[in-house]
């Protein structure tokens, strides 16, 4: 559809952004660079080109670290002209920007993400003050003290459902945060719901979902008139970074729905955990770090209807090993090759087992993990349709059924993955971690830590392709960890002090506010 509509005459700059957008979706971050290119050209003061110009130099696929490196050198470089760009007399078009185009992929890069975003979230909100008027309360009244009433508390989240985010964070806070301290409002920004979205309507103490605008929507959390702000991620919705970009609140805090910090100067706190934060943790945030107790969080387990999937109509047999690899395709960065390659030399010399990875709904971006592999395990001497199979994406009860009968699973290295980590400990199944250097790559190895499981922990290629391979060859170890997490694994689940500790942060935030 795109390529006769930018090939018709007369075509907008909306049409080359369009097209751009479904190209990088797709994983052709070089194609969608000329179309936004070519939207420039044709609309020099489109502010939206701009910014999806500037953000599609970060690739959601990499060929190697130095394709890496290179692309955040020109990310820096596009950050400072789109600044220079975006001067007081367009603030009103790039206020309309921001969050048009955001640098999600950034959080993928096993490197530090701050010097970029800093620039990022000045700018952000140098726009939003500049080309949107922040709404006034509709009275001037003086709010009571706040040992005479109870904190009032706002979320706002795009993710009100079954959704990793809500799942791992948002659910929690929603269910458990005391009524009888804390009045609950929750901004619902997408209309996406499901009986999850049901059950938090009647939670809390208000649910606004009504408005519109980016207006409407500022307006109504003014309204509110919160103590406290909170953004379970931003970066992953549109309208999350905008508001986020504006002072609504005297407190205004986010959390690690996407895990990194947001560089906002009107961010004032990031919520986190102690089990996921390595010691200097609060160097790599703009806002002040806020570790709640063990994994920050009161998640509960999913429990789906475990139904067994049928492993011949998916090329496995139950006689092989299987290392279960379920990161989505941008997890697997050019750093982590070289751990997979050496668990598979190992499966390979023991002449049995599998690699078993999922594919995408993006099925271009699982295209060029599994090219980029092929040449990483050739280099290796690995024989690459030999120790990897790559099946369908399963729904839940599917894999849950599949993570039954695996042998492990293999974490991601980088950017690790919370919520299949707990899964998979929910079935009992042994999760090799490597224990990355930031809270994103801490985010499997932290509950490990957490149930005392240090053993499936390794800091080092070397080390994750030796647990992993031990898990192989160990039947006696590995029924042993088996045991341990069934005996463990409630530490997990339902943890109140997170929630508790978060309520003692807010009030002490909002009494000094």
């Amino acid at each position: 559809m795109y390529r006769r509509a930018v090939a018709a005459p007369a075509v907008e700059g909306a049409t080359f952004i369009g097209y751009g957008n479904a190209l990088f979706a797709s994983g052709d971050a070089v194609a969608a660079t000329k179309q936004f290119t070519r939207a420039v050209e044709l609309d020099p003061q489109n502010a939206r080109a701009r910014f999806a110009l500037a953000m599609s130099h970060l690739r959601p696929i990499y060929d190697d670290v130095a394709q890496m490196g290179a692309t955040r050198r020109s990310l820096v470089r596009a950050l400072g002209e789109l600044d220079a760009w975006l001067t007081p007399a367009r603030a009103a078009s790039g206020a309309q920007a921001v969050g048009s185009a955001q640098p999600f992929y950034l959080a993928y890069h096993p490197i530090d993400a701050l010097p970029l975003l800093l620039p990022y979230g000045k700018t952000a909100a140098r726009m939003m003050a500049g080309g949107v008027e922040t709404p006034r309360a509709r009275t001037d009244a003086p709010r009571a003290p706040l040992s005479a009433r109870k904190l009032r508390v706002g979320i706002v989240a795009a993710q009100v459902r079954d959704h990793s985010v809500w799942n791992a964070i948002t659910q929690g806070w929603v269910r458990h945060l005391d009524r009888e301290r804390i009045e609950l409002t929750v901004f619902q920004l997408d209309r996406d719901s499901d009986d999850e979205t049901a059950r938090a309507r009647r939670d809390v103490a208000r649910f606004i979902d009504k408005p519109l605008t980016l207006t409407g929507w500022a307006q109504a959390i003014v309204d509110a008139e919160l103590d406290v702000l909170i953004y379970p991620e931003i970066g992953m919705h549109p309208l999350t970074t905008r508001l986020a970009a504006m002072r609504l609140a005297p407190v205004q805090a986010a959390s690690w729905g996407q895990p990194l910090t947001t560089g906002l100067p009107t961010l004032d706190l990031f919520i986190s955990a102690q089990a996921l934060e390595p010691p200097q943790g609060a160097a790599h945030y703009s806002e002040r770090l806020v570790a709640l107790p063990h994994l920050g969080v009161c998640v509960q387990p999913l429990m789906p209807m475990v139904v067994a999937p049928d492993l011949g109509a998916l090329g496995l047999t139950a006689t092989e090993p299987l290392l279960l690899c379920p990161g989505t395709p941008f997890k697997y960065t050019p750093q982590g090759d070289a751990a997979l390659a050496a668990v598979a030399a190992g499966l390979q010399a023991r002449g049995s087992g599998r690699l078993v990875f999922f594919r995408s709904h993006r099925p271009a971006m699982s295209a060029q993990i599994e090219q980029r592999m092929r040449q990483t395990f050739a280099k290796a001497g690995v024989d690459y349709d030999r120790t990897v199979a790559w099946i369908p994406t399963l729904d839940r009860g599917r894999f849950f059924g599949l993570m039954k009968c695996a042998t492990a699973m293999l974490d991601t290295i980088g950017f690790s993955g919370f919520n299949t980590a707990l899964q998979a400990l929910e079935c009992h199944l042994p999760v090799v971690a490597f224990e990355g250097e930031f809270m994103r790559g801490r985010l499997a190895s932290g509950p490990l830590r957490h149930l005392g499981l240090d053993e499936l922990v390794a800091t080092s290629v070397a080390e994750y392709a030796r647990i992993a391979l031990r898990l192989v060859d160990d039947i006696g170890w590995r029924a042993e960890l088996e045991r341990e997490i069934a005996q463990r694994q409630h530490a997990l689940f339902f943890d109140l002090a997170p929630v508790r500790a978060l309520e003692e942060a807010l009030f002490a935030a909002a009494q000094t506010a």
